[in-house]
């Protein structure tokens, strides 16, 4: 699919006049409102209205319109997306998703930093599109209307208040020289949004930025596990075999397993490590476990493989057994096997940290007005636990690989990066927290965070609040997930299909929204006549033709079909197949309506 935006003109004008939505979608002004609007304000000021023919592989198939004004004092009055609008008969095909990025694209190359548009908050079916292009709540009523606003370059605002919390205060973020924050989150049509704010020094002006280096602590775990399931894949680790051999010094008693120790089951000591001065000596692994740094020496104490009790002792003992294994450091094997591919720069286990870096490297505090000012970060020779230095934004992309692989596979096979997040016990998988509803709750929450219990509590008055704030979060994915068309997919079929690759892709969330504790408390009617299932019956109900009632009823026909399909796949009892499952889904959507069409018309016939 081209889409292409051509200025209106003598040739398009009439056709574009001819274009109209349906009656049920109140929200869009008429074209020929919006092109009397735009002469008015070309008259008084030229070129600030901008009205755009939209075209598909040469088709017509809508309308838009710009309010384009850089010399505006006001920056949030500048670019604007006034009018958008797609035909009547050409809406459910992908046009106004694909329109939208090419709108986007039109004002980047113009040189706009944000975009904003309005429109009303009973719009559902337009803030549905609008969320995921990447637009955002602004917080700003104009009039009538609910302004959302999409970040195009440039420090964001809306980051800023991240969801609903807004960072600087919740940081303590004041003025250039106090406490900073970088935080990066990646945008719906891929582009990474960034924030940043303070300083990466405290007490000196040193402004945060994007690629500004942050030690990782513990984030260190799962960077390293990611390296060693890279050579998991290659067939040169094992992950289920003994290793206490390769290791022997330090395991008296075997078996243990890389599995074990990074699934911390293997009963060992040292919970973390505090670090030491940049200008410390070295330490080897083996003078960390042997406990000649500051941390006692490695020991088993709890049964192996009986219980989870986190320890950075057996990450680190992991890593003297993978180098000892593989000839290799781990500083160089994460920048070969997940740097590299992955095109990170600014990411690595850079123990100690080259004087290089140093220069845009943020000092911890206590450290750097204290301890070591010249060099206010800690020395870790503990690398695999603790000693890895990032950016927010590389830290997101390495999470969205390891998303990928967990789907369809990626930098690591499929099997491998589920094998990573299925837990082993009491929640954790190989270095990974994996979340389960029953273990919501105020601790577990507050872990990830790496703060104490009472914000998560401040904010959530119950464990069953946050709970079902957690299910609503992840609800909204799932309608997001379904509404995600393949163009000239047929939006019924779609729809369905969509909720089986779901289960495919994200087993894990699928069994989180329908095979949990919340999910238990609602019926099949209650579902769907949820709020986030409306534009997918909106959807529904413009590709059948019928009545919204009708379309509820076909709808949980076709419901019914592909979630007792997609359960057998999210349990891991079946084979996707998917040109089987569309023959069948065809055919179960095909009765329903037939069903569907037979009934009207008798009522008809009755009344």
């Amino acid at each position: 699919m081209i889409i292409k935006l051509e200025p209106i003109n003598e040739n398009n004008r009439e056709a574009v006049l001819a274009l109209s939505v349906r009656e049920d979608q109140p929200f869009v002004a008429p074209n020929d409102v919006s092109l009397r609007e735009a002469d008015e304000a070309n008259a008084e000021q030229p070129g600030v209205a901008r009205p755009f023919a939209i075209y598909a592989d040469e088709k017509l198939v809508g309308f838009c319109m710009f309010a384009f004004d850089p010399e505006e004092e006001d920056e949030d009055d500048r670019y604007w997306l006034w009018r958008f609008m797609i035909d009547r008969n050409e809406q459910g095909k992908g046009y106004g998703q694909a329109a939208l990025q090419e709108i986007i694209k039109y004002f980047k190359e113009n040189g706009a930093d944000r975009l904003f548009l309005s429109t009303e908050p009973e719009n559902e079916r337009g803030l549905h599109i609008y969320h995921k292009a990447g637009f955002r709540e602004t917080g700003i009523i104009d009039g009538d209307e609910a302004a959302l606003m999409r970040m195009l370059k440039g420090p964001n605002r809306i980051i800023k208040n991240f969801y609903g919390v807004d960072v600087d205060k919740a940081m303590r973020i004041k003025g250039r020289k106090g406490y900073g924050v970088s935080i990066a989150v990646q945008a719906g049509d891929g582009d990474f949004l960034t924030y940043c704010a303070g300083s990466g020094r405290y007490g000196e002006d040193f402004p945060v930025n994007p690629d500004m280096l942050f030690q990782a602590g513990s984030v260190s775990k799962p960077m390293f596990a990611l390296t060693l399931l890279r050579y998991v894949d290659k067939g040169l680790i094992d992950l289920d075999a003994d290793i206490s051999g390769v290791v022997p010094e330090f395991v008296k008693n075997g078996p243990v397993t890389f599995a074990a120790l990074l699934s911390h089951t293997a009963g060992y000591n040292l919970h973390g490590f505090p670090g030491y001065r940049a200008d410390h000596e070295p330490l080897s692994l083996e003078d960390v476990l042997n406990g000649k740094g500051v941390t006692p020496k490695l020991r088993r104490i709890r049964p192996y493989g009986k219980q989870h009790m986190y320890s950075g002792g057996g990450i680190t003992l992991a890593e003297l057994a993978f180098t000892r294994i593989t000839g290799t450091a781990l500083r160089e094997a994460f920048q070969k096997e997940v740097a590299e591919p992955l095109g990170l720069k600014h990411t690595g286990f850079f123990q100690p940290l080259d004087e290089e870096l140093v220069s845009n490297a943020a000092f911890g505090f206590r450290l750097a007005q204290k301890e070591d000012p010249a060099h206010g970060y800690h020395y870790y020779p503990e690398h695999a636990a603790a000693g890895l230095w990032t950016t927010p934004t590389e830290l997101v992309k390495i999470g969205l690989e390891l998303s990928k692989s967990y789907r369809k596979g990626g930098l690591l096979k499929k099997k491998t990066a589920r094998r990573m997040m299925t837990p082993v016990l009491d929640g954790y998988g190989l270095c990974l927290d994996v979340w389960e509803y029953e273990s919501i709750n105020a601790r577990t929450v507050s872990e990830q965070l790496h703060c104490s219990t009472q914000p998560v509590m401040y904010h959530f008055s119950t464990i069953d609040a946050l709970k079902r704030a957690s299910y609503a979060q992840v609800d909204h994915l799932h309608s997001k997930y379904l509404m995600t068309m393949i163009p000239e997919q047929d939006p019924i079929l779609g729809i369905g299909l969509n909720y089986i690759r779901f289960a495919v892709e994200e087993p894990q969330l699928f069994r989180f929204l329908f095979q949990s504790g919340y999910a238990a408390e609602h019926s099949l009617l209650e579902m769907i006549d949820s709020e986030e299932l409306i534009p997918v019956l909106i959807a529904m109900q413009e590709g059948a033709g019928l009545s919204m009632e009708k379309t509820k009823q076909i709808f949980l026909t076709v419901a019914l079909f592909a979630h007792g399909y997609a359960s057998i796949i999210a349990n891991n009892g079946l084979e996707y197949d998917e040109k089987l499952v569309a023959e069948h889904l065809e055919r179960a959507w095909n009765g329903a309506f037939l069903a569907a069409v037979q009934e009207e018309k008798e009522h008809e016939k009755t009344v």
